[in-house]
């Protein structure tokens, strides 16, 4: 049998080899296989019904020629295109509102224009309400304010009042006293000798008095007894009669009652009459400075109340007025104005069940959802998601290049051109909308601004196209390259097939950096040398990997197991290594299985990737529960596309090869 027989026969047992691989691989792991969906299944049964019968030789196209160029080293990925300056208008009116007018999607329209007008009929009939009340808050404010200035008053008043009556009992206290008297020394005997230049009071006025009565009593007294001496003198000798002397001393006897009724009134006035007025005057000075005292306790209590008043009105005036304002801002915020010029773009809402929201006349909208978006369409940039396998080898300022599906058709070349790009922001943390979807995938959001200069292109571009990114890792100038399919590994040295002289022969080589497509070989291989893109079977032990950087070994299933055991967590980086290949199945195999590439789940386009980002975000605090509910329950089932062909098996049947499940190959 010829080499080219040869090669032939074991590349078709390499392909069908490999079918059985990713079947089983497929079947261990249910979101690969849901992921992958119909096309992924087609391609690779036309691969099997294409590939060349046992014996028949090798075609050119499962050979490559060993080449020396430059070697782009990337990571590409699918992303959207947005404006970095992205006006977002909002429902600021609280509650549910309904749309009365919206302006079409697509209209530029300039500064001042009305975009969105909100059913107000509700916030009118609440504005008057509250005026209302306004109104009534002002007015109880302003009478507290009167009544306020009233109580001061009237304060004031009382306490000038009993301020007076205070002075005007000291006065009294100070006419009876007289000056520079207290009434502890109001009734000393020294008191008497005072200084003339102390004015007399009442006391010593009415006690010299009495003293002169007394004084002046004695007196006429002591002339009574006189002329009675001299009348009985006068008697002896026979000059008076008998009458005239019982005259005199009568009058006698009548002066002496008048001196001593003099004398105890004098005594009665020291010791009753000045005391108790003393006493009197005292005490009403005493009571009047007590009344002055609670006559200016019940006027700060009064003042007090009347401020508390005052300060409980203004702070119901001010609360009224706060919700007045609230009420014409909402009434206001009915109607959304265009804050600059720009392009009226929809917001794409989505609801719980994934059916797209119309934002049109008659909708209900939210308190603080999207309703109006004017990009600022002078600078663009490019969303995407990148895995976390190839994120730690982004940085910022590398250069990246995007390509835009849609200009090809926009600006009529047979294909998209190339724009330049660099990469602007690296999230920290991953997506966490992603992971709900798949729980044990990470992805980092990246933006990638664009820097093109052609204006003419630039001026295509709208948001929300799709776009194909390549952020360049690496340059490789001059360099041996070949396919990464041609690689394999004997033992830990990786060698690649070269086809000499009509035959083939493992030649070990030395592997730099890589891509999805080609691999650096920094030796062991010539330029123009033919290398199998398939290696035989015998070529490698099972389970050994591709040998590029990046990459891990997976070992194969036992025999009679139908999946391969789990590969590694993390996917292999995408543009910088080859993925690990699913195990293959030893039961029946002549020769250990050759490591291949692990199949790659199709991931979502950057459309469908935005679509639930934004509806995760546009999602309502229950619709959100709901979303994740039913995620994980669809988690927990695993039945179905799970199960992959044998119908809606558990997902543990699945994995195991459980023909209900989804039996064996």
């Amino acid at each position: 049998m010829s080499n080219q027989a040869i090669r032939g026969r074991e590349t078709v047992a390499g392909l069908s080899r490999r079918v059985k691989m990713f079947v089983a691989y497929v079947r261990g792991h249910p979101r690969v296989g849901l992921a992958l969906g119909a096309g992924a299944a087609a391609l690779l049964l036309l691969l099997v019904v294409m590939a060349p019968g046992r014996g028949e030789a090798v075609a050119e196209a499962a050979l490559a020629t060993v080449a020396r160029g430059r070697l782009v080293i990337a990571v590409t990925e699918n992303g959207t295109i947005r404006a970095r300056n992205n006006v977002e208008l909002k429902c600021e009116v609280e509650g549910q509102s309904t749309i009365t007018y919206i302006v079409d999607e697509g209209v530029q329209v300039k500064k001042g224009d009305l975009l969105v007008e909100l059913d107000s009929g509700e916030l009118e009939d609440r504005l008057t309400q509250q005026q209302m009340s306004y109104e009534d808050a002002k007015a109880g404010y302003e009478r507290a304010t009167a009544n306020l200035d009233i109580t001061i008053s009237k304060n004031e008043s009382n306490t000038r009042k009993a301020e007076q009556n205070l002075q005007f009992a000291k006065m009294d206290l100070e006419k009876w006293l007289g000056t520079e008297k207290d009434v502890e020394s109001a009734f000393d005997e020294q008191a008497e000798s005072a200084s003339d230049e102390q004015l007399e009071g009442d006391l010593d006025r009415q006690r010299k008095d009495a003293d002169n009565k007394v004084r002046f009593a004695e007196e006429e007294m002591k002339r009574a007894e006189e002329q009675l001496r001299s009348t009985e003198e006068l008697y002896g000798l026979k000059y008076v009669t008998k009458i005239e002397r019982d005259a005199d001393e009568l009058a006698l006897q009548r002066r002496m009652a008048e001196f001593e009724m003099a004398e105890l009134e004098r005594q009665l006035l020291e010791a009753y009459t000045w005391k108790k007025e003393l006493v009197t005057l005292a005490a009403a000075v005493t009571e009047a400075e007590k009344e002055l005292q609670r006559v200016k306790s019940e006027a700060a209590a009064s003042q007090s109340q009347a401020e508390s008043e005052v300060n409980k009105s203004r702070a119901q005036l001010t609360l009224q007025e706060s919700r007045l304002t609230k009420v014409k801002e909402q009434v206001a915020n009915t109607k959304i104005s265009a804050p600059q010029d720009g392009l009226v773009v929809y917001p794409r809402v989505e609801s719980w069940r994934g059916q797209e929201q119309l934002l049109q006349v008659g909708a209900q909208v939210r308190y603080r959802q999207v309703l109006i978006q004017l990009p600022d369409l002078s600078e663009l940039v490019v969303d995407t998601k990148v895995y976390e396998s190839d994120v730690s080898k982004l940085a910022l300022g590398q250069k990246a290049r995007i390509k835009v599906p849609a200009l090809a058709q926009v600006l009529g070349g047979a294909g998209a051109p190339t724009l330049q790009g660099q990469v602007s922001k690296i999230a920290i943390l991953p997506d966490a909308a992603s992971r709900w979807m798949n729980p044990d995938q990470r992805v980092f959001n990246v933006e990638i601004g664009v820097a093109e200069t052609r204006g003419g292109i630039v001026s295509k571009l709208k948001p929300e196209m799709s776009a194909e990114v390549s952020i360049i890792l690496a340059t490789l100038d001059d360099c041996l390259h070949v396919p990464v399919q041609a690689i394999t590994k004997r033992g830990d040295q990786p060698v690649a097939y070269v086809v000499r002289g009509g035959r083939t022969e493992p030649v070990p080589i030395t592997v730099g950096m890589s891509n999805t497509v080609q691999a650096q070989v920094l030796s062991g291989l010539d330029p123009g040398d033919k290398v199998l893109l398939a290696p035989p079977l015998a070529a490698a032990g099972a389970g050994q990997p591709l040998g590029l950087p990046g990459t891990e070994p997976v070992e194969a299933p036992a025999e009679g197991e139908g999946a391969g055991p789990t590969p590694p967590a993390q996917p292999a980086p995408t543009g910088a290594g080859v993925a690990p290949a699913p195990a293959a199945e030893a039961a029946g195999s002549e020769q250990p299985a050759p490591a291949v590439e692990q199949p790659t789940a199709e991931r979502p386009s950057a459309e469908q990737r935005e679509q639930l980002r934004r509806r995760m975000e546009n999602a309502s605090p229950e619709e959100r529960q709901r979303m994740i509910e039913e995620m994980r329950q669809r988690r927990e089932a695993g039945g179905g596309a799970a199960g992959a062909p044998g119908g809606r098996g558990s997902g543990e049947r699945g994995r195991r090869g459980d023909p209900q499940g989804g039996g064996r190959e």
